[in-house]
């Protein structure tokens, strides 16, 4: 049986698994692995090619990993840093595009490693590696975006926007703009989008033409893998759960130290804090001079760890994207306390093992009271994994996605 032809184009390689942008792109190739014959095609360091081949190989028909161009050597990382930097400030053009669209997945490039192969149905992943979609457009091919988020919201709320003077902060704004311009500008190259969210597919409806179909397929778990289990020790834990290089994660973390588990450590003096994913940075290290904060770094079963704490506290800033690690930890059966940002657009059900307070105090106080009541944190630890199963199953949003893919085949045929 002839399967269809999926091209997969990521302007980054999968492996390590240290974003869940990388767990949401494997995913979405372990779903269409037995409908489509797939071609994966993304950028990869020398060092990664290896190791990504291997754990690729068992899921996709052609693997093409293109080493940077601007990673050859120091002389080549810093001219196109200063290349890029000097594009960017100057023009507004965003790095991410200098980068992956124009030098590294440029249409031409992508092209020759293709050696003109015919696809079914193209999905990119991000929109600034999308120059090379016009290509495909020219051979009648659907072409499919993965948004992943509304980016430049993402940067506006967590970039600096506290200019020390009317110029430079004149000149962000220019710059904010020039993003927002370029990424809607490419969102109309595409067929067909994936929207991450809710609310991400509302504003997108709003600045596409009714021609282009959007569908919204969050983050999902494997059930299977994911089970059940939570069982919390004493004395209790308090966990931040995420990638802890990124500004706003860290903002988020220091939040939960300073602000939120002192109020909660009146209540409960050995409660613990425990910051857990990649890449601490400094300022969360240092916290660990409060014998009850632990800052883990990754840890690869990172099931065994969440399984062991009482609440996942989430204070996010910022109406973007989505929380994939929530739905991780809910599906273990945690109990989450989070602000309304961090679930804004995600479909989840306050009350069913979520509490939603954007006070300080208020969180703590919903910390405290699931301390003090083992059978309520029960109940809502029951409810959390219900709503990952009724909503965040790999069926209800991976599948979802290969259901997506293989109607817009159908559309353009």
């Amino acid at each position: 049986m002839n399967l269809p032809k999926l091209l997969m184009i990521s302007p980054g390689a999968l492996f390590p698994q240290d974003m869940a942008s990388k767990v949401r792109m494997l995913n979405i190739l372990k779903a269409a692995s037995d409908k489509f014959e797939i071609t994966f095609l993304s950028l990869c360091d020398q060092k990664d090619i290896d190791r990504n081949k291997r754990e690729l190989q068992s899921i996709c028909e052609h693997i093409v990993l293109l080493p940077p161009r601007n990673r050859k050597n120091l002389v080549t990382r810093v001219l196109h840093r200063a290349i890029s930097s000097l594009t960017y400030y100057a023009t507004g053009v965003p790095r991410e595009l200098y980068y992956s669209g124009i030098l590294n997945l440029s249409p031409k490039r992508v092209k020759n490693a293709l050696a003109n192969n015919l696809f079914d149905v193209v999905l990119s992943e991000y929109w600034y590696g999308s120059a090379s979609v016009e290509h495909f457009k020219r051979m009648g091919i659907p072409c499919v975006l993965d948004m992943h988020d509304i980016l430049w919201q993402k940067k506006t709320t967590s970039g600096n926007r506290n200019a020390s003077n009317m110029l430079r902060k004149k000149h962000q704004d220019f710059l904010d703009r020039r993003y927002r311009l370029f990424e809607e500008a490419m969102w109309k190259r595409f067929d067909h989008l994936i929207s991450i969210n809710m609310a991400e597919e509302k504003y997108v409806r709003q600045e596409l033409s009714s021609n282009v179909s959007i569908i919204t397929a969050g983050m999902g778990v494997d059930l299977k893998e994911w089970f059940y289990s939570w069982k919390p020790v004493r004395p209790p834990r308090i966990v931040f759960y995420g990638s802890l290089s990124g500004k706003e994660n860290e903002i988020a973390a220091l939040r939960c130290a300073n602000q939120i588990m002192p109020l909660v450590w009146s209540s409960a003096p050995d409660a613990e804090l425990w910051l857990v994913g990649a890449n601490p940075t400094g300022n969360l290290l240092a916290l660990q001079t409060n014998p009850r904060i632990k800052v883990t770094g990754f840890v690869e079963q990172v099931q065994d760890v969440l399984s062991k704490v009482s609440i996942m506290l989430c204070p996010l800033k910022g109406k973007y994207g989505f929380r994939s690690r929530l739905i991780e930890a809910m599906a273990l059966g945690v109990p989450l306390c989070v602000t309304s940002d961090a679930v804004y657009g995600m479909g989840l059900e306050e009350g069913k093992g979520i509490t939603v307070h954007d006070s300080d105090d208020a969180t703590a106080d919903a910390v405290i009271a699931l301390l003090n009541s083992p059978d309520m944190a029960k109940r809502q630890s029951v409810f959390a994994r219900k709503q990952v199963e009724e909503k965040f199953s790999f069926e209800a949003t991976y599948g979802r996605i290969i259901s997506f893919l293989f109607s817009c085949i159908k559309k353009q045929a």
